[in-house]
């Protein structure tokens, strides 16, 4: 415990990979410009660069709300070759990459909030069929409905199912699962393998074709739900499934959520094999639903269900056993769909339910829309999905609720006006602790991005947040793959203000800290 021998042994730190050690790494946060040269180099690699226009504006925003963020550019690859000589460059100069499919994500996770490049994926197109295998290995530029329609020729199905069709190299990014995962599991259940471009060009397959492996860290599902923070996703892997023949659909209203929800947890501690979904709205949900879609539903918490096999008898059979569930619970109504093509407007209108929010609220002014996302044990959803739908409505901000109601997955749509933002964000941030106090978590399915950075340490803990930074140290020691996403560097580090598109110091989010005091929760 002395001498030369321990003296020897005091070396400094570990090394990073790009610079002396852990601690001198101020460097990580500043940043190459992505001048003309630059530039100029970029489009000798690929075809389509662009570095001003409508191409760049409308990859400054997506669906969420925060931005516009400016690129300096922006990239479409045709082939992995080109993502690597891109990743290699920016590598090089330590340009900030940002990797970009469709722009549907509700928490900007694809937004240039350091500026850079976005990188966008979407003419990453290869597809195989490996029909033996029930496998399909495609490029993530595609959308999740051109994919069912191409496997319905073959009898198979996809079985994510997100209410949007967003890319399926963006659901995999951010985990987003959708209507069907009672059945079919979440994005990340149906992921085999995914091709990552690593951020100094690399390429690696994170598993092989199987379905089970023992073989070292299972990599597919660190890089799923990465969100672009670790690399480039340029190809996937998903389990496909066989299409069902029939499908029968019911709708089950009740006079609150509540009561809708404690059915729902009875029908998940039943044997009712054939229910692939289980969705419901709340009242204004459905009256949203009657305004936007032109229908006539009782304005109700209602449950969307959906049978789905080859056996007629089995469907009918799970048809009869949850509408008894039903009864007990105290439903109000019950309508059964033996063709399930009869119900196919209503999932659309389901699908619709950010849209149909947009268009809901007769305030001319009250034209922004706010998606929340949490997800809760079981046991804690009738009683967390009332408080927070009651948070709301005591603030006078009636919230759609869209709810993936089998999983424990709600989702809040809350109309708003600008002078309403701060309340908005306070009865969110309610709604979040409600959800962790519950054990439950701030997003189920909308990824993090950076809407949700502020309760990652909430969530997770200290200890938890430091080691995700490790990995991305060690995987992007220059820290360029999307940075300013999911959880900050340092503690210290600044995130982006949502109403005015600029870098702010409250770590707390936009107006959140001001209007958690004030508002009436």
């Amino acid at each position: 415990d002395q001498g030369e021998e321990v003296e020897g042994a005091q070396v400094s730190s570990v090394v990073c990979g790009c610079c002396e050690t852990l601690e001198d790494n101020s460097h990580i946060m500043s940043y190459g410009a992505c001048d003309q040269l630059v530039i100029g180099e970029l489009k000798a690699i690929c075809e389509e660069v662009y570095d001003q226009g409508e191409e760049v504006e409308e990859r400054s925003i997506d669906r969420s709300g925060w931005g516009p963020f400016m690129p300096e550019c922006v990239v479409c690859p045709k082939t992995v070759a080109e993502v690597q000589a891109v990743m290699r460059l920016c590598f090089a100069k330590k340009i900030p990459v940002v990797p970009r499919g469709a722009g549907t994500g509700l928490e900007g996770a694809a937004l240039p909030v350091r500026g850079g490049v976005v990188l966008d994926v979407m003419q990453l197109r290869q597809m195989e069929l490996k029909k033996d295998d029930l496998v399909l290995v495609c490029g993530p530029g595609w959308f999740k409905v051109e994919v069912n329609n191409m496997l319905e020729k073959h009898g198979l199905l996809f079985g994510p199912d997100p209410s949007s069709n967003p890319s399926v190299g963006g659901m995999a990014a951010t985990s987003g699962s959708g209507l069907s995962t009672l059945k079919y599991g979440t994005s990340r259940e149906n992921l085999v393998s995914l091709q990552m471009v690593l951020p100094n060009g690399d390429l690696m397959e994170t598993k092989r074709l199987v379905r089970k492996s023992s073989a070292g860290y299972d990599l597919t599902q660190l890089f799923a739900g990465s969100e672009g923070t670790l690399g480039v996703i340029t190809q996937l892997a998903w389990r496909v499934h066989a299409l069902p023949k029939l499908r029968v659909g019911s709708l089950i209203s009740f006079k609150d959520v509540g009561a809708a929800a404690r059915c729902v947890v009875a029908f998940r501690h039943s044997v009712v094999p054939s229910l692939a979904r289980c969705e419901m709205l709340n009242g204004p949900g459905m009256q949203a639903t009657n305004k936007k879609f032109k229908m006539q539903l009782e304005e109700v918490p209602t449950l969307f269900l959906e049978f789905q096999g080859d056996n007629i008898d089995q469907l009918m059979e799970d048809a009869r056993n949850t509408e008894q569930m039903a009864k007990k619970h105290g439903c109000t109504g019950y309508v059964l769909a033996e063709e399930g093509s009869k119900i196919d407007d209503l999932w659309e209108a389901r699908r619709g339910c950010f849209f149909a929010a947009k268009d809901w609220n007769d305030r001319p002014e009250a034209d922004n829309v706010y998606p929340g996302d949490c997800c809760v044990p079981l046991s804690s959803l009738p009683d967390v999905i009332s408080q927070t739908e009651a948070v709301f409505n005591g603030c006078g901000l009636p919230p759609i609720m869209c709810c993936h109601i089998a999983d424990g997955n709600f989702h809040l749509l809350v109309p708003y006006n600008e002078s309403e933002r701060a309340t908005m964000m306070a009865c969110d941030k309610k709604a979040v602790e409600l959800a962790l106090a519950a054990g439950g978590t701030c997003t189920g399915e909308h990824g993090v991005g950076l809407g949700k950075m502020k309760y990652m340490k909430a969530e997770h803990g200290d200890v938890h947040v430091q080691v995700m930074r490790n990995i991305k140290k060690a995987i992007d020691p220059l820290h360029i793959m999307n940075p300013g996403k999911i959880f900050t560097m340092t503690d210290e580090e600044a995130v982006p203000s949502m109403s005015t598109g600029e870098v702010s110091a409250v770590v707390d989010g936009p107006s959140v800290a001001a209007a958690a005091t004030s508002a009436k929760l």
